[in-house]
């Protein structure tokens, strides 16, 4: 004859393995994010600008080697950051067009943090989808 189980049993074995289920896809999406911010920063720092101007105050390749992220972890939630360190004040002024100093000129942009933002949106939906679908 097979084992009898209470119905006070059967619901904290459910519970039981609920919480961990939901422990474990914390975890991977936690793991996921980091790795995606890790990338989203390789892929700033490529596609960010490198100063080429004569200026001696300004040092080349600068901004490129500031981009850095940071990781917080609260109460179930994951947030990545992806900031610049060292120049973050021309981080606006690079990616979108401004008026130059004389007033009457539009600097160039350079995107490069929207792209790198956009890549890292679709690859946080595919982490969620894999997940999701049981796929990892």
């Amino acid at each position: 004859m097979a084992d009898t189980i209470t119905p006070d049993d059967l619901v904290k074995a459910i519970t039981s393995a609920c919480a961990q289920f939901n422990d474990d896809v914390r975890e991977k999406i936690a793991d996921g994010v980091e790795k995606i911010g890790r990338e989203a920063v390789e892929e700033v720092k490529a596609l960010s600008p490198v100063y080429t101007g004569k200026s001696k105050k300004v040092k080349r390749r600068n901004y490129k080697r500031g981009w850095r992220y940071q990781v917080e972890k609260r109460r179930g939630t994951v947030k990545v950051t992806v900031h610049n360190s060292k120049n973050h004040q021309l981080t606006h002024l690079l990616e979108n067009q401004h008026l130059t100093r004389d007033g009457t000129t539009y600097s160039r942009a350079f995107p490069h943090i929207g792209i790198a933002n956009a890549n890292a949106e679709k690859k946080v939906d595919r982490l969620i989808k894999e997940l999701g679908n049981g796929t990892e």
